[in-house]
């Protein structure tokens, strides 16, 4: 093969092919999962829209259900987890109509997190440190309609990116306890409503810019091979989003309007009991 030219497709998976065969039992015999938790419980969830000046437009608060899945598994010297959350319910909402009269109604909350993390542990330490992608795929918020007001329904996509750091303690009784501290951030979530309450078809958005800080703490006892054991687990996440670009919709009457999506923060306590399932330890 002459310098500088790339190898054609042919003579790459020539080389590929045996290098895989013989990295496979060394990575099959690393990368064995080692860890299953289950969990269920409650979620505090609160959203408030806030204007330009900063003035409160609306708010919610309720009580969500929420439900977790996770797998771990050590490889390559590090330790990863794939996780699913789940979360579903309702929040009182108090805000205004178009015309600015006081409006008391309820909004439909769904949403699902898949996430990949990766942790690396200091060898000696009770320190890790760690990075995850995340992504949130149509995660729904519905209004509900109240007399002549019309309700609407949006749906929201979004990727994260965080860094993450873990600290690991022993208790009393062979129980351990650990904390998680997460920095999240990512591109600009992309956000689709209803358009039939605004008189027009579908609206898509791109919200501001977003940010979310989180805090985590688990109580376990300390994992024995074979055995189900309990957990329990609360989490505690603020995300800021900025105030998105307007964006002109054309009504069915023909004239234009102007939409975007007000900054917002959303607020969340998670108290979550489990089981989880010790492969190898």
């Amino acid at each position: 093969m002459k310098p500088g030219l790339t190898p054609p497709p042919q003579g790459l998976w020539r080389m590929l092919v045996p290098g895989l065969a013989f990295l496979a039992p060394a990575v099959q015999a690393a990368c064995v999962p080692s860890q299953l938790d289950l969990g269920l419980g409650a979620q505090a969830s609160r959203w408030h829209e806030e204007g330009e000046s900063g003035e409160r437009l609306l708010s919610e608060r309720g009580t969500l259900r929420a439900a977790s899945l996770a797998v771990g598994l050590p490889c390559a010297g590090l330790q990863w987890v794939a996780q699913l959350d789940l979360e579903s319910g309702t929040r009182d909402y108090q805000g205004r109509s178009t015309t600015g009269a006081p409006l008391s109604t309820e909004s439909r909350v769904r949403s699902q997190r898949l996430q990949l993390q990766a942790w690396r542990p200091f060898e000696g330490s009770a320190w890790s440190v760690g990075a995850r992608l995340g992504w949130e795929p149509d995660s729904r918020r519905a209004l509900a309609s109240v007399g002549a007001v019309q309700g609407y329904e949006e749906s929201r996509d979004r990727w994260r990116l965080g860094l993450g750091a873990r600290w690991q303690h022993e208790l009393p009784a062979a129980w351990q306890g650990r904390w998680e501290a997460w920095l999240d951030s990512g591109p600009r979530a992309r956000l689709s409503l209803d358009g039939e309450a605004f008189g027009a078809r579908a609206v898509r958005l791109e919200e501001g810019r977003w940010s979310s800080l989180a805090l985590a703490w688990t109580l376990s006892p300390a994992p024995q091979a074979g055995r189900w054991q309990p957990w329990l687990g609360w989490r505690w996440e603020s995300l800021r989003s900025r105030a998105g670009e307007p964006v002109a919709v054309r009504m069915d009457s023909g004239r234009l309007l102007a939409v975007s999506q007000p900054a917002y923060r959303q607020s969340d306590w998670r108290l979550v009991a489990g089981l989880r399932l010790t492969l190898d330890y």
